[in-house]
């Protein structure tokens, strides 16, 4: 499965550590839209909040919810998000904070993001 990490920090990709049956491909916010666009099969879309640019969450999360095929998570190290449970009942896979970055996202984290 593919794992789109949109993130224009390259510091990020390292915490995806991932292998095996997932591929972990770190694209900048500029390659967004494409991207999107390509996707035929299953594909999990992290998008980092810290990098994306003001005012665009909104809009980006339209066009992942309008293709069938994609899910998407959100990194927040910066803890921008008070309400997490929230972004989980609007449609959110997963929800990477400073800690689970610390620790990394692997393959088990991934895992149970498929199966959620």
């Amino acid at each position: 499965m593919d794992v789109l990490l949109f993130s224009d920090n390259p510091k990020l990709s390292p915490s995806f550590k991932a292998r095996g049956v997932f591929r972990i491909k770190p694209l900048g916010w500029k390659d967004f839209r494409r991207e999107v666009d390509l996707q035929t099969a299953p594909t999990l879309c992290y998008l980092d909040l810290a990098t994306l640019p003001a005012g665009r969450l909104a809009g980006c999360l339209r066009l992942i919810r309008a293709r069938p095929q994609l899910s998407y998570a959100l990194v927040d190290r910066r803890g921008q998000f008070r309400d997490v449970a929230r972004l989980f009942q609007e449609g959110a896979a997963d929800y990477v904070d400073r800690e689970a970055l610390r620790q990394g996202v692997g393959a088990r984290r991934l895992l149970r993001v498929l199966a959620y």
